[in-house]
């Protein structure tokens, strides 16, 4: 009746997968590779943040610097007219402190913010009337060092462009303290005298 059709298919073999040759995963080499490219991307972040970073500890001393130098210039013409009498007789300009001043006035500040500046003042009749008076206010970034040693006088040396000082004093315990301070801002006004 029903004859049975039977058709030859060719027996398969089950496949055999080569390890050594499957490419399927990750070789060793491509493994080392993509860690490579990891660290590399890694470093160049870290070099990314550090630089970020300075720029801002930067920013940060140049707006404090410009906040310090504003008050304190804005003090200096209340105070400078008041000093009467002033000898502006010469033509030629004259420091107003004879040390590196301090901004310890400002004590709503934070004294850490505040401690590494300091400031020098010199003022000069204008060219144009007897009646003005420059004023020029130096603001130093300062870096302080403490060393023991023999204890030298009190030694102060300004640049004559103003640009850098250096300030040794002798400390309450004895040691010294050795201060050099670069010009981070330089603020000019003309004040009107009475």
């Amino acid at each position: 009746m029903f004859a049975k059709h039977w058709s030859y298919s060719p027996k398969r073999t089950p496949r055999r997968i080569n390890l050594a040759c499957d490419s399927s995963g990750l070789s060793m080499l491509e493994l080392i590779m993509a860690f490579v490219v990891l660290q590399v991307a890694i470093v160049a972040f870290a070099q990314f943040f550090t630089a970020a970073l300075d720029l801002s500890r930067s920013a940060r001393r140049t707006e404090m610097a410009q906040m310090l130098g504003q008050a304190k210039m804005e003090d200096l013409m209340r105070s400078v007219p008041a000093q009467q009498p002033l000898d502006f007789s010469e033509e030629s300009v004259r420091l107003l402190n004879d040390r590196p001043g301090t901004f310890e006035e400002f004590a709503s500040a934070n004294p850490e913010d505040i401690s590494p500046f300091m400031w020098i003042a010199e003022a000069g009749l204008s060219p144009q009337s007897n009646k003005l008076v420059n004023l020029t206010l130096h603001v130093y970034s300062v870096r302080k060092r403490t060393k023991e040693g023999e204890s030298p006088k009190e030694d102060f040396n300004l640049s004559d462009s103003r640009k850098t000082f250096t300030l040794v004093h002798t400390l309450a315990d004895g040691s010294l303290e050795l201060m050099r301070g670069k010009e981070e801002l330089r603020l000019s006004s003309a004040v009107a005298l009475p």
